[in-house]
């Protein structure tokens, strides 16, 4: 289910982690809303449709982008970079259609953790840094890993590939075809994986980076991998204020020439609605009202509209949690 679930302004309560806009090359003049005039960012105003143009991109860049479902593991940000990655794909390059073929998020996190020395699944990660990885030649298809290959079951595999880097392993030159077996048994098809003899070389790079990432991280060989070569640079912005995250946004779905959008923010917003109270966490003592934990996150914009009983416009969210609402969501999204 993917529904109009806030608006702008919510994103801009001082919840706003980071705004990123893609997709910069040649702009149109950017439309710039009347500022924010009331205390109350949720209090209605005289509608106002010029700053807020209808726009669904499910009708075009992200008709066939799938909805992913990142599972317990911290990968929004890889998995909202999956999504522009796939928009860009539909429209500039229609012979790789998004929607048989997506990008994997799961490799796009594991390289990303793998770039900051980290194990795999073990912390967040930014979207720009990953659309930046990806566009080095490293992004891969999704197709190329098992079906339900999930970030859980590679923190696992990476765990008992890096197991298999002994003394022994390496002089005997068995640890090549041990990791094949392995990642057999995990359910990828030996063709189109790296050769034994290339894991082998792995084998020999520095130890303060686990050999179980690298793997993974070179696991679908060049012939599975997607060429980004033309698309964009991936700008982060950071807004200072309410009233500047709030333009900032509609700003940016002006100016993204038909692709989707990134944001940052407190993940607590989906659940506590408008009476969310996460300005920073942990919060600093003393301040009124509830306090909830922010817990960092981000998604897709990939849409909005004006809200003519509240004059506000209003954003439409891809998230990365499937397509079933159920109770995750307040019900001031609906």
């Amino acid at each position: 289910m993917r529904k109009f679930v806030m608006s702008s302004t919510a994103l801009a309560l001082g919840l706003l982690v980071e705004a990123r806009a893609e997709y910069h090359a040649a702009p149109p003049a950017p439309v710039t809303p009347p500022p924010l005039t009331s205390e109350d960012p949720f209090a209605p105003r005289t509608p106002d449709a010029s700053f807020c143009m209808a726009m669904d991109l499910r009708t075009s860049s992200m008709a066939a982008v799938p909805v992913r479902d990142q599972g317990p593991g911290p990968i929004c940000y890889a998995s909202t970079a999956a999504a522009l990655i796939d928009a860009w794909r539909s429209v500039y390059q229609p012979g790789q259609n998004a929607g048989p073929t997506p990008v994997s998020a799961e490799h796009l996190a594991i390289l990303s953790d793998l770039s900051h020395h980290r194990a795999v699944a073990s912390s967040g990660g930014f979207v720009c840094d990953t659309w930046r990885i990806a566009q080095q030649g490293h992004a891969c298809l999704a197709s190329t890993f098992p079906p339900g290959f999930g970030i859980a079951e590679a923190a696992r595999l990476s765990a008992t590939l890096s197991a298999m880097r002994t003394p022994e392993s390496i002089a005997t030159h068995t640890l090549g075809d041990r990791a094949l077996t392995c990642l057999e048994g995990a359910g990828f098809s030996r063709s189109g994986l790296i050769t034994a003899s290339e894991i082998s070389r792995l084998a020999t790079f520095s130890a303060d980076i686990a050999f179980g990432e690298r793997v993974l991280s070179e696991a679908c060989g060049t012939g599975n991998r997607i060429d980004l070569s033309g698309s964009p640079s991936c700008q982060s912005n950071h807004p200072l204020s309410p009233g500047e995250g709030y333009r900032m946004l509609l700003s940016a779905l002006d100016s993204s020439n038909g692709m989707p959008v990134s944001i940052g923010y407190c993940y607590s917003l989906l659940p506590s609605g408008r009476g969310v109270r996460a300005l920073t966490w942990p919060t600093p003592a003393g301040l009124p009202g509830r306090t909830d934990r922010c817990s960092a996150h981000a998604s897709a914009v990939i849409g909005r509209r004006l809200n003519p009983s509240t004059g506000r416009c209003q954003v439409l969210v891809r998230n990365s949690e499937g397509t079933a609402c159920g109770t995750r969501y307040s019900r001031d999204w609906t």
